[in-house]
């Protein structure tokens, strides 16, 4: 009984409007990179490997890519975005 009165009646919180951003602060992107890490905690992985894989189709020299890679690495880290 209980299944069928939450599908009838919805839940509030969905249904409830999100404040439009006005000006984006560190707080506000703090909690952007929370929610994207909580939703797609694997992204920034896949995104990378089919990058590479598209680089490798167009035959870029595989020792450039080597390169690039540990240079964003080493570069990102000290950013501290990885």
């Amino acid at each position: 009984m209980a299944i069928r009165e939450v599908r009838i009646m919805g839940d509030d919180i969905l249904e409830k409007q999100c404040k439009p951003v006005t000006k984006m602060t560190m707080r506000t992107k703090i909690l952007i990179e929370d929610m994207l890490d909580t939703m797609f905690p694997k992204l920034l992985p896949l995104l990378a490997t089919l990058g590479i894989y598209r680089l490798i189709q167009k035959k870029v020299n595989t020792n450039l890519l080597l390169l690039g890679i540990v240079i964003c690495g080493i570069v990102l880290g000290a950013l501290g975005i990885l």
